[in-house]
């Protein structure tokens, strides 16, 4: 079901499939991205009632697989002559445009800042406000550039290990209110399992090995002298941390594959070795599971309701 806003926020159409008239829209894809909160939908649709609202800049509504209504702006429509009415529509999600230019963020420091306060402070003055927060501690929050509203909000998420999640709720027939949740990071199995043959054609599994690192030099930013903070004093004289299976999978001759890392502290201060080594291996560990996408093709004749944290058993 797709709910077609005008320039207020009412609904002024719903497309839905289930009327005597079968399908009024078709091949609909919703594509959204966890790590920078990307989403884009398009379908395509002959429906006369929606018709006049279906043009750019106007905004369409969908309820995901857990139940939120996710808002979309209309950048993009074809209208097939071939086809009588038939119309393609391309939406971006609504957050990525509106808070990527509604406000600039100025620089500043948030010493010892929630996710509350840090998104109230960014927010205000824009039409989103706080929704969900799961979590209840303190950082201190630097902001060292001029950046769009957007941007600093993936920067808080950052500095607290959060996701970001955009959606809307209705009251009656018109939006309410637009709300960014800041959700814990989950991956849950989601009881489904996948069968060759049965549920799938096949998996392709791609690995791009263009940019390999399999150990990483640590280096902290330095003090006012300009001296770096390395951690061989802590790592039996060695200044980096290295993954022996992934140097045994990549590594063309046996020997690790290096790159750097630069760590700063998010205090501010000189950071210890510690902070430095600790940092390194979080960092080498999730460059290294980034090299192992695996990408389901597609379903033989199965549909399944699944959100994209869930884990399946293939």
């Amino acid at each position: 079901m797709i709910h077609v806003l005008d320039k207020n926020d009412n609904i002024v159409a719903t497309l839905s499939n289930e009327t005597p008239k079968g399908k009024i829209y078709w091949n609909d894809k919703h594509h959204e991205k966890v790590k920078n909160a990307y989403g884009i939908y398009n379908f395509t649709t002959i429906d006369e009632q929606g018709e006049t609202y279906l043009v750019n800049k106007n905004k369409v509504v969908i309820k995901d697989l857990d139940g939120n209504f996710i808002p979309f702006v209309i950048e993009k429509v074809e209208q097939d002559s071939h086809n009588g009415r038939e119309k393609r529509i391309e939406a971006e999600a609504e957050h990525i445009s509106d808070l990527r230019t509604s406000k600039i963020i100025e620089p500043i420091t948030l010493q010892g800042a929630t996710i509350n306060t840090a998104a109230d402070e960014f927010l205000m003055g824009t039409k989103w406000k706080r929704g969900i927060t799961e979590f209840a501690g303190s950082r201190t929050v630097h902001i060292k550039e001029y950046m769009s509203c957007l941007k600093s909000l993936h920067q808080l998420a950052s500095a607290f290990e959060v996701e970001l999640r955009f959606r809307v709720e209705f009251k009656g027939s018109k939006v309410s209110g637009r709300y960014v949740d800041f959700l814990k990071p989950t991956v849950a199995f989601s009881g489904q399992e996948l069968i060759m043959g049965r549920d799938l054609i096949g998996i392709t599994c791609t690995e791009e090995t263009a940019n390999v690192f399999t150990a990483l030099y640590g280096i902290g930013m330095g003090d006012q002298d300009g001296q770096f903070v390395t951690f061989e004093s802590i790592n039996n004289g060695v200044k980096w941390v290295g993954d022996e299976e992934a140097r045994q999978r990549w590594s063309p001759d046996e020997g690790h594959l290096f790159g750097t890392f630069q760590y700063q502290s998010n205090s501010g201060g000189t950071p210890t070795p510690k902070e430095v080594k600790d940092a390194t291996e979080k960092a080498l560990k999730t460059h290294i599971d980034s090299l192992l996408p695996t990408k389901l093709l597609e379903m033989l004749w199965r549909e399944w309701d699944m959100t994209i944290r869930n884990y399946v058993k293939v």
